[in-house]
């Protein structure tokens, strides 16, 4: 194994045009939503994505509004609704009676037709040369129709035609403007940018989670909602992005593996190209393990993987393992504006097998010369809500961290401190973190409304953001503990 590249800090990578959803040239082994077995030589174009079926119930998938998450909205906007009828399903979308008349090359069907309306759809598309299908439909093995869903796959193979699902959520590749789902959170508008991959077995916890990283400026660039894994599984999607340029991280919401040697092998692909995979694995207990079979008709089996504990935490490890370097050890400083809050990050840490060592009395000597005499500069270092009327102080005290060769990583902690000195005082942090080879990761306590400006600027920066103490020191430990994979972080 490959240990992490130490000593550079993680820049954002080049937005290529695809991965699922589109990138051209991918290999044979890409189960990708141009779906082919063959190395496809161009993105799909939107109109290339046939909605296949349709409602006229509109809070039913295959109808729906156009917008941010209009259904394959590639670059050039071709999409095309295939309904019996001709109704207009998506509002300014052409619609054609069946597959047979959809014009042009199409890379891939979105299905969303009665279970017993499934296995026809895919025979036409393979027919009409469609390669993948993302199918929408539940009603399979979820709902204990197991033999629904064997003879479904069989006749997806027959047809030549791999699936994403069935019940699934879909697909989403912001870099393509590609979005084959109909999560409610795509009435938000993605963020741009974004290393994070992220792979759900839950649909509807998959939307939720996005929308909020969303909300909070944080771009997701590769989503799929892996439904039944009828075809195409967890070990299929990993080993897919594993030479995406645009995926930094994989973060995984895994409830069950079905081909656990396959997605083993996809796990320690990401090892070796020094990609980490970040794993909520649910059904620990037996009670939820019922629940889970009943959601997707996969039984979750014991903890194999690294794991996180909490589904916060999923996303909390991701962004700093995306967004910072990894540390040189354990060895952690700590500046707060309270003396409170720097006891609170000192217990999490030790708690974490983190280590919070003294200063070293030189160090300690600059520290003192710029914090007043009432706070503490052996670390963790309280500078006081003097910051208040120095807020340069804040800034230069972590200038003097950076420089520390005793600390390997770095805690801010901030409680009350509002726009617009909240935003000036980030710009400081900004400009001493550019280029740091330790990780920094900061914990803010404040309501958000009350430092909009000064949060953002963190974001923006690539700098993560937590609110509570206890997030951003398992983020940390995440970013300390990486390399093992197996173990719980």
């Amino acid at each position: 194994m490959r240990g992490p590249d130490r000593g550079a800090r993680p820049q954002p990578r080049p937005r290529p045009a695809g991965g699922f959803g589109g990138r051209p040239g991918r290999s044979t082994r890409d189960p990708a939503a141009t779906g082919s077995r063959r190395p496809s030589r161009r993105r799909p174009r939107g109109g290339d994505a046939g909605p296949a079926g349709g409602h006229p119930e509109p809070a039913r998938p295959g109808r729906g509004r156009r917008g941010g998450g209009e259904p394959g909205s590639g670059e050039d906007g071709r999409v095309f609704v295939v309904h019996p009828r001709g109704e207009a399903i998506l509002d300014g979308v052409p619609t054609v009676r069946s597959v047979e008349a959809l014009p042009g090359d199409v890379d891939v069907a979105l299905v969303a037709v009665p279970p017993e309306a499934c296995e026809p759809t895919l025979r036409a598309c393979g027919a009409r040369g469609i390669r993948a299908a993302i199918v929408f439909t539940s009603g399979f093995a979820e709902a204990g129709e197991t033999e629904a869903e064997r003879r479904l796959v069989a006749t997806a193979r027959a047809a030549g035609v791999r699936v994403c699902g069935p019940n699934t959520l879909g697909v989403v590749n912001p870099d393509a403007r590609f979005y084959g789902s109909f999560s409610g959170a795509l009435v938000m508008t993605p963020p741009p940018g974004g290393e994070i991959a992220y792979l759900s077995q839950s649909g509807a916890l998959g939307g939720a989670f996005m929308s909020r990283l969303w909300e909070r400026g944080i771009g997701i660039c590769r989503f799929v909602s892996v439904g039944n894994q009828a075809d195409l599984d967890l070990g299929d999607y990993v080993g897919a992005l594993l030479d995406d340029p645009g995926v930094r991280v994989l973060a995984l919401f895994v409830e069950g593996v079905a081909d656990g040697r396959k997605f083993g092998r996809a796990l320690g692909g990401a090892r070796g190209r020094n990609k980490p995979v970040v794993v909520y694995k649910a059904g620990r207990t037996r009670e939820s393990q019922g629940a889970i079979r009943s959601h997707t008709g996969a039984l979750a089996g014991d903890d194999v993987v690294w794991t996180v504990r909490d589904v916060l935490g999923l996303f909390d490890a991701a962004i700093a393992l995306a967004w910072q370097p990894p540390p040189a050890g354990r060895r952690v400083g700590i500046i707060s504006t309270s003396g409170g809050a720097c006891g609170i990050l000192a217990d999490e840490c030790r708690g974490r097998g983190l280590l919070v060592p003294e200063l070293g009395p030189a160090a300690q000597k600059r520290v003192e010369a710029e914090i007043p005499r009432f706070g503490v500069a052996r670390n963790p270092i309280d500078v006081t809500a003097q910051m208040l009327t120095r807020p340069e102080m804040f800034g230069n005290v972590l200038g003097i961290l950076a420089e520390e060769p005793g600390i390997d990583a770095i805690l801010l902690m901030l409680t009350t401190l509002t726009d617009p000195l909240a935003e000036a005082v980030m710009e400081q942090v900004v400009a001493r973190v550019q280029g740091l080879a330790k990780p920094v990761l900061v914990s803010w306590l404040v309501a958000p409304s009350l430092a909009t400006r000064g949060m953002a600027r963190l974001i923006e920066a690539r700098i993560p953001l937590y609110d509570t103490p206890e997030r951003a020191v398992n983020a940390l430990a995440a970013l300390a503990e990486w390399p093992q994979l197996g173990r719980e972080v």
